[in-house]
């Protein structure tokens, strides 16, 4: 494996290779984008796992672009849906980024095979979280909605 295809990366070449052999081997396409992030699939959403340059200890897996803001109402809705599920979800944080929404979890590790042992457990969170935050969606819109029928 060219070690020179992952300048980026705060791992070690060897501790990337055997973090992209497991997300392959455990059926999450895995590669690396042109950030240097790790970027795979799972149940058809679209993770990154992306490593800090500036602190080698630090990473954060990102499910990006879950719901599209269209409306200023809509915006509003999610801002709740995100709020609730920062305070109830276990180190899931959500926010949005233009007019997407964003979810991630953010950790730190010691050694990059830390990273292979929690990383079907912050998938789960992150699917997780992504449902818990579509269905508040749904709910709002159905809420809103009997209101106002009723006036």
């Amino acid at each position: 494996m060219d070690t020179l295809q992952y300048p980026t990366l705060s791992l070690e070449p060897s501790q990337t290779a055997q973090l992209l052999d497991y997300l392959n081997s455990e059926g999450f396409p895995a590669s690396i984008d042109s950030d240097g992030d790790i970027i795979f699939k799972s149940e058809g959403l679209d993770y990154a796992l992306c490593f800090d340059r500036k602190d080698a200890n630090f990473a954060k897996l990102i499910l990006p672009n879950i719901w599209e803001i269209n409306e200023q109402a809509e915006l509003h809705q999610a801002l709740i849906q995100l709020d609730n599920i920062n305070r109830k979800l276990k180190v899931v944080k959500g926010h949005t980024v233009k007019d997407t929404v964003w979810l991630t979890v953010e950790f730190f590790y010691n050694d990059g095979a830390q990273i292979t042992f929690f990383v079907k457990r912050m998938i789960r969170l992150l699917a997780h979280a992504a449902m818990v935050f579509a269905r508040g969606m749904e709910s709002d819109k159905e809420q809103l909605i009997e209101l106002a029928s009723r006036s």
